[in-house]
């Protein structure tokens, strides 16, 4: 809806809008018909669609007096839940996690409920836990350094140095690649039909593959590497993995370092 005022009526626009057509939102163009000035008057909203339109994520009320997450209390928190662990338990290892995946992680949290903890925090954090409250812990802050491909942090427990190391050598889990990550082997399709319903060959095409359908049946027209080993892996080709079922990563843990008896031993992979 367009009305057209005049430049000397202006003054009617705000009676126009706000008790004849009722319209809650509007705007002014600056328009020029047969060589003289005028304004227009448009209607961007009438008060009776709001009823009908979602809410705008960005009308959300901010408070600015709210807290950051975390912050010093979270902090101070991990420093005591570190203090008590090594006043309740025997060993502390340090350890690594490789291809993580936080469901796998806390099935191992599960299967070490009560009788181990396992803490990841930033190294300063950690550190500043552990430095000068027991002989020799401060040597367990260079070894906290992570990995590009891996995360280290400290499990506590009161099982020894062999049972450890046996639990974590059995606990592996494979899982789907994820992009960055390194192929650990070549893996090639070969030409001819594909086990996907035929509303996936426009996907399989866009990630690369050559396909096409023949009587509804998913073909692949020639042989194709899917990935080649030592080379860094894109989204669309973990993306091809997934599809194919292939799960061509592993979640395991590596342990580093023992601290017990107020002694420290760094272990060999």
């Amino acid at each position: 809806m367009t009305i057209t005022i005049d430049f000397d009526q202006t003054i009617l626009i705000h009676t126009l809008a706000i008790k004849t057509y009722r319209i809650q939102y509007f705007a002014f163009f600056f328009t020029e018909r047969n060589g003289t000035n005028s304004f227009a008057l448009r209607g961007l909203r009438q008060p009776n669609s709001f009823k009908n339109m979602p809410v705008s994520k960005r009308e959300k009320l901010i408070t600015l007096a709210r807290s950051r997450p975390g912050g010093r209390a979270l902090k101070e928190k991990i420093l005591d839940s570190a203090r008590d662990c090594v006043d309740k338990y025997q060993f502390l290892y340090v350890i690594s996690l490789h291809n993580e995946r936080n469901s796998i992680l806390k099935d191992l949290r599960i299967r070490w409920k009560g009788e181990g903890t396992f803490l990841f925090a930033k190294n300063r954090v950690i550190s500043k836990a552990l430095d000068g409250y027991r002989p020799n812990l401060d040597q367990i802050k260079p070894l906290l350094k992570s990995e590009p491909s891996s995360r280290r942090g400290i499990f506590f427990t009161n099982a020894d140095i062999e049972t450890v190391q046996t639990f974590f050598k059995d606990f592996q889990v494979d899982e789907y690649a994820r992009a960055g990550a390194t192929a650990d082997k070549t893996i090639t399709i070969p030409e001819g039909p594909l086990d996907f319903p035929f509303s996936l060959e426009a996907t399989l095409r866009g990630l690369g593959l050559q396909t096409k359908l023949q009587k509804g049946v998913v073909h692949l027209l020639q042989e194709t590497s899917l990935c080649k080993e030592g080379e860094i892996l894109t989204p669309e080709q973990c993306r091809l993995l997934k599809l194919f079922g292939i799960q061509s990563a592993q979640f395991f843990v590596s342990v580093h370092a023992v601290w017990t008896d107020n002694q420290l031993e760094v272990l060999e992979n």
